[in-house]
């Protein structure tokens, strides 16, 4: 893939590389967070006694929306978090393959549910992209391992030193939103990007791109909390890249991900997803006749640094 205009920025563990695609803004589509504010699309319990992987969306637009991999969508009768990327087609009704992040609670707050400023943290959605990939290949579903996310909202909670009456991941953010938000401070979003590389120390954490630029502007500061969960109690080392590393290791990264072995299968909603796993990494492609609206490469914590916060 060739990537141009390569922004470098560095705090504390976290170092991050903002990139441009030669192929971007090929597709015209709205977000989950705009298709909701303009009310063109709701997201609601399936059912009014509700299922716990499934919620539906529909989309009351001539547009097609956008929901990305590991969106909170708080309210109804617990907090979800989505399983994978899904492109939702316009004027239509689609159930989405979701997990619960807050185990205490099953009544409803409201009727709908709403986006929320941030996604879930990496190394939990690398779980639940593992799961999805394992069972869409044993049992053709989009499902995740529920009880393996509630340990990783335990796991959060004890990092955090902080414990929601009902396991609610949305508490740890809101608990410690103050944080967050000066650590974003410190990153400056580069307009005219697409995609984004970040690094725990000298290795990847994570890797996203976008079709659109407004999209990437839009999840930004969502993934940049993602990331910063996962480094919240590292101690600060020596261990960092420079610049020149962060470059070369982005493009290798996404010159391999031109020749690795993907499984391919029907979208969610519209499009096609392609599977991998590569390294120490697992991710995917989602895409629409044949142009590229999310890619996303997750750190399965394998590495030493990602040891050292005991996942």
């Amino acid at each position: 893939m060739n990537v141009s205009d390569l922004k470098f920025q560095s705090i504390k563990e976290l170092s991050i590389v903002q990139f441009r695609t030669e192929n971007r803004n090929t597709l015209n589509y709205i977000s989950l967070s705009s298709a909701i504010k303009d009310k063109h699309l709701e997201v609601k319990e399936i059912s009014e006694s509700g299922s716990v992987n499934n919620l539906v969306v529909i989309n009351y637009s001539p547009f097609f929306a956008f929901l990305s991999d590991g969106d909170i969508l708080s309210g109804a009768k617990q907090n979800r978090v989505l399983n994978t990327s899904v492109f939702i087609a316009p004027n239509s009704r689609t159930v989405i393959p979701v997990s619960c992040i807050e185990e205490g609670r099953w009544s409803y707050k409201s009727s709908k549910f709403c986006n929320t400023d941030y996604v879930a943290p990496v190394f939990m959605r690398s779980q639940k992209a593992a799961d999805v990939k394992l069972n869409l290949k044993e049992s053709k579903s989009f499902s995740a391992r529920q009880d393996k996310l509630w340990e990783k909202v335990s796991e959060y909670e004890k990092d955090f030193n902080l414990y929601s009456t009902s396991s609610n991941l949305s508490d740890i953010f809101d608990s410690k939103k103050d944080d967050f938000e000066s650590f974003i401070k410190e990153i400056q979003l580069e307009k005219g990007s697409n995609g984004i590389a970040i690094f725990i120390r000298n290795k990847i954490l994570n890797l996203e791109i976008f079709n659109r630029t407004d999209i990437y502007d839009e999840y930004f500061t969502k993934i940049l909390k993602s990331a910063y969960f996962e480094v919240y109690k590292l101690t600060e080392t020596n261990n960092k890249l420079t610049e020149d590393e962060a470059f070369y290791k982005t493009k290798d990264f996404l010159d391999k991900r031109d020749t690795m072995k993907y499984e391919i299968h029907n979208g969610v909603g519209a499009g096609t997803e392609k599977r991998f796993d590569m390294e120490d990494t697992t991710g995917f492609e989602l895409s629409y006749e044949n142009r590229m609206i999310h890619f996303v490469a997750l750190n399965l914590n394998k590495t030493e640094e990602s040891k050292e916060i005991k996942r």
